[in-house]
């Protein structure tokens, strides 16, 4: 008898290539072989073939690494204040003009 979870886990459920979790993680190929040594969670069905599920990987993840952030770095916006910071720690910098 299949309970409501597990049939909606079923559904969901979608094994990953080691190149497809490469590029969800943004790491190459060659990295994930070397999380693969340090256990990251992984079924083989044979010598060569390999499938991550995704949820089990990123939790693995979490807790192999800590609670850091997964997904693309945003960039830092640049205040006047944070300017006006740099220029004082970097005193040696010149302002150039456009004399065009």
């Amino acid at each position: 008898m299949k309970t409501e979870e597990s049939e909606n886990h079923q559904s969901n459920f979608k094994l990953m290539r080691k190149r497809d979790i490469a590029r969800l993680l943004d790491v190459s190929p060659r990295s994930i072989d070397n999380l693969l040594l340090r256990g990251m969670p992984h079924i083989r069905f044979g010598p060569k073939m390999l499938r991550f599920d995704p949820v089990q990987v990123f939790a693995w993840a979490r807790e192999k690494f800590g609670a850091r952030r997964f997904g693309p770095v945003r960039a830092r916006v640049a205040t006047d204040e944070a300017l006006d910071e740099d220029d004082a720690a970097n005193p040696h910098t010149e302002e150039v003009g456009n004399d065009l």
